[in-house]
């Protein structure tokens, strides 16, 4: 389970300096975030152990300098688990002959949830589950070889035919962010993927 926060508009981050502290609580237990960069991406990082239970509320709190607005009061609870029963992990699916029936593990909820795939050799791409369903099935032909990025250029290495795809299906909810923040949201996130194999 894993919940993120995404404050501002869109390509906007949140980045410490000084005394800022950015933290995530549940009940008795607290976590200061740790910052990573990656390529200019700065992302926060905790682990609130023991606390996993759908419903459980986090609160993801940043504390400032005096001459600064603190924003100690982002909340989201967690939503249900979710997971995959098939396809079977490493199974090899044609993109262009088979469907792909994709079982859900979960219990009832009414929060929608979302399919979605990526794989080095194809397009990344998604469907929207209703609440309440199942299975899905992933149409022939939805997944599609990735394009050659550049076929003049000598250097540009040819997109195989097969490679790994992994699917995974995942539950959000939306929580409340801290006004101080000027604006985004903050989201808990729950899971489940499984690999196979997309061939033409």
């Amino acid at each position: 389970m894993v919940a993120s926060i995404n404050a501002g508009a869109a390509l906007t981050t949140v980045d410490l300096d000084g005394d800022d502290v950015l933290s995530a609580s549940s009940g008795d237990v607290t976590v200061e975030l740790d910052e990573s960069n990656l390529l200019g991406v700065v992302t926060y990082a905790g682990s609130l152990a023991g606390i996993t239970g759908a419903g459980t509320e986090v609160t993801v709190s940043l504390a400032r300098s005096a001459d600064k607005e603190a924003a100690p009061n982002s909340t989201v609870t967690l939503p249900i688990d979710v997971d995959l029963s098939a396809p079977a992990a490493g199974t090899a699916f044609s993109r262009e002959n088979d469907d792909i029936t994709v079982e859900i593990v979960t219990e009832a909820s009414d929060d929608d949830l979302r399919l979605s795939w990526t794989g080095d050799c194809v397009d990344s791409g998604g469907l929207d589950v209703p609440s309440g369903q199942a299975s899905v099935t992933i149409a022939k032909g939805s997944i599609v070889k990735r394009a050659q990025i550049d076929e003049n250029d000598p250097d540009s290495q040819p997109v195989p035919d097969s490679c790994t795809v992994t699917i995974t299906i995942t539950r959000t909810t939306i929580g409340s962010l801290d006004p101080a923040l000027g604006g985004g949201e903050i989201r808990a996130v729950s899971s489940g993927s499984r690999d196979i194999t997309s061939n033409l």
